[in-house]
Parts: structure tokens; sequence; C-alpha cells
């Protein structure tokens, strides 16, 4: 047993190796995950991080134009008052976001999930966002948040594909984004930027890890790292969460509706 976890500490790259060796002695004074936990944790980072480079060089290659995510935000494509029911989105830029989708769907359908089992990488849940979901949360953030749409579009729709993975009981959530990001790092051996967070709020416990991609073209995809004695409560707080992402048809206009729902 002990020679096999030796074989797999192994395979990580020297940096890699040297943030789990240095981890180990720095913090044996609290309750930490085994190493099966970090090793199963960074095999899916790296394999998210590669696919997420892979897939959206593709897709660029099928766009004549690439915005930049962080300079536009949504503001800027979302026009109108909820108040009149007249509330208005570039069309152009709104098929750009759903053909993403489009070509997501496809994707993870057919190529992701086989490379996942042929690598033997264990993930619990992997979605696209919902199109009702992507234009409510537009919605959320222009006419329900303090900044009015003055928010990078690449912060906002951050988890257009996401992926989620349980893991023994976690019992701090802090200590955890920590770790990972001092192990990982901000920037991996594709160039891909990662942001960590302690998504912790209310019922909800979970850390999530956003992939940036190389630059601000990239839409962020996210991986979200749930302890198994907060599943329930964590799945509980999703359905709560979804709640009413439907309303925004009350306030579009009819062509949007028609977009979306092709």
């Amino acid at each position: 047993m002990r020679s096999k976890l030796v074989l797999n500490f192994l395979k990580f790259p020297c940096n890699i190796r040297f943030r789990l060796h240095k981890i180990g002695y720095e913090t044996m004074s609290h309750k930490r995950l085994v190493n099966k936990d970090y090793s199963k944790i960074i095999k899916l980072v790296e394999f998210i991080s590669s696919e997420h480079i892979l897939f959206t060089k593709k897709f660029f290659q099928s766009q004549n134009n690439t915005p930049s995510l962080k300079n536009k935000q949504i503001r800027h494509f979302l026009h109108g008052s909820m108040e009149d029911n007249n509330v208005e989105i570039k069309i152009d830029f709104l098929s750009y976001i759903l053909e993403y989708i489009d070509e997501i769907s496809e994707y993870y359908t057919f190529e992701l999930l086989m490379k996942l089992l042929e690598q033997n990488i264990s993930i619990e849940h992997i979605r696209e966002k919902n199109k009702d979901s992507i234009v409510s949360k537009i919605f959320h953030y222009r006419f329900g948040k303090d900044e009015v749409g003055r928010l990078a579009t690449n912060k906002c729709l951050n988890d257009l594909l996401g992926f989620r993975i349980y893991i023994d009981e976690i019992t701090d959530y802090e200590i955890l984004k920590d770790d990972l990001m001092r192990i990982i790092g901000t920037k991996d051996s594709n160039n891909n930027r990662l942001k960590y967070y302690n998504a912790c709020k209310n019922e909800y416990n979970a850390v999530h890890i956003y992939f940036d991609g190389i630059n601000n073209s990239y839409f962020p995809w996210e991986l979200q790292i749930w302890g198994e004695n907060h599943i329930q409560t964590n799945l509980d707080s999703h359905k709560e969460h979804k709640l009413g992402y439907l309303e925004w048809k009350n306030f579009a206009t009819d062509d949007i509706i028609e977009i979306v729902e092709r």
C-alpha cells in the first residue's frame, strides 16, 4: 500500500510534489484531508484546465470575433427597464454566449465524459449551464445588484461549464482552499489562471476553483469541492437558489425569448 502511494505521489510534477511535501509538515496541527483526497482533486484540476483551453481554442476558431469578457460589462449589452417589462439584450452577444453553450453540450456529452472514463478520473457531477439560468443570472446582475451591471461578463458568467467532486468530511473549508492554492498555484502548467474561493454561505459549504483561461476572452469554468458531510444541505441550497430562474421571461422582449428557446 505504501509503495502505491509513493508511486502516485511521484506522478505529479516536481513543483507540486514539493508543495505536497511542504504542506504535510506545515499543517500537522490541523485535521487534514488524507493524501488520496488531495491527489484526487489535483488530478481533476489538471484535467479540467487542459480541456478548458483545448475546447476554448477550438471554439475561437469558429468565431470572427472573440471579445474581452473583462472589458465587456453586463450593462453594455443589457438595457431597458423591468418596471416597464421591456428589457433588451444585444442579440449578437447573446447569440455568442448561447452558441458557446451549444458547443459545450455536444462536447462534454460525447468527448469529455469519455476522456474522464479513459483516464479513470472520478467526478460526481458535470453540467453545462441552462440557457434560462444564464439569462436569469444576467438579469440579476443588471437589475438586482447594487453595481447595476457594472461587472465584467467573465465574473458574472463564470460557470458555463461546472464540475463537482465529493471528498471525505471537511471541517474547515478555508484551510482546504489555502492548501490547494499553495499546492497547485494560481497559474498552472497550461498557463491557465486559477482562482480559489471559500464559497461557504448560510447552509452551503464548498470550495470553488475557477479556471479563468489564458486571457480575458475565455469563459471561466468552475469546480465545486464538497465534503461528504455537506452533500444534502448543499443540494437543498442549490434547489432554493434555482427558484424563480424563469421569471426573466416576464420582462424580456419576444425576440430574446425566441432565441433562448431555439
